[in-house]
């Protein structure tokens, strides 16, 4: 069991999802000596593989970011800045709040399913995309997507340190939208589905690839009563 400290920020600014990654790079250019909690890159450019505590998302096609753990307390250095005049695509602007709502969760492999939607979701690499696509059958389809994304999960726990006392179980109910998108500037296979999971998922939370831009974005079905751990 691990309880993470959450922060949703939604700001004033409409950007498209396509406009997630030029987002993301105002606010590096803004913020100058950002902490690599904002990017995920070491000094000398090198990748960080590590889940990351500060990503960028639209949210009702607003700019916004989801930030947990010690992505929380990074973000102050944000909105310490004396001027927050941020360049997006060309269109100059003040980065405003709209909203802002912080939360505490418990993350942990329950003894119930709870549903959830996945949209972006960058589930295949190159390697098993190939797989995927000579499977046949729906049910081979789930199987396949099942794995992975309970490894996606898995991830996600080992990034905020929680340790599973439980088996974690996925089951992929639906696939709305199989379809191409850009990631940079290589085409992936996307996936919207719909799935179950007995571990508890925040709202607007990652999984998968590409996180940090908006990819793999999960959503609660319905609400439920173990948000807070009752």
């Amino acid at each position: 069991m691990k309880r993470v400290k959450i922060l949703n920020i939604v700001f004033t600014q409409e950007i498209k999802t396509k406009q997630i990654p030029s987002f993301r790079s105002a606010v590096l250019r803004m913020l100058g000596d950002a902490d690599v909690a904002f990017h995920n890159h070491t000094e000398d450019e090198k990748f960080v593989y590590d889940y990351p505590k500060i990503q960028y998302k639209t949210f009702g096609n607003k700019a916004s970011m989801f930030c947990i753990e010690e992505g929380v307390e990074k973000i102050y250095s944000l909105f310490n800045l004396k001027s927050r005049n941020i360049i997006i695509n060309g269109v100059q602007s003040d980065l405003v709040v709209e909203d802002l709502k912080a939360n505490e969760f418990v993350i942990q492999a329950w003894d119930t399913y709870f549903d959830y939607k996945i949209s972006s979701w960058l589930a295949l690499n190159e390697k098993n995309y190939g797989e995927y696509k000579k499977l046949k059958s729906e049910a081979e389809k789930f199987y396949f997507l099942e794995n992975i994304l309970r490894g996606n999960i898995l991830s996600f726990g080992k990034g905020v340190d929680c340790i599973f006392d439980k088996e974690v179980k996925v089951q992929i109910t639906k696939i709305n939208k199989e379809y191409t998108s850009d990631f940079k500037g290589i085409k992936m296979h996307t996936i919207n589905a719909e799935f179950k999971s007995n571990v508890f998922l925040p709202n607007h939370l990652g999984l998968g690839k590409g996180v940090s831009i908006g990819f793999g974005v999960v959503k609660e079905k319905r609400k439920n009563n173990y948000i807070n751990g009752e």
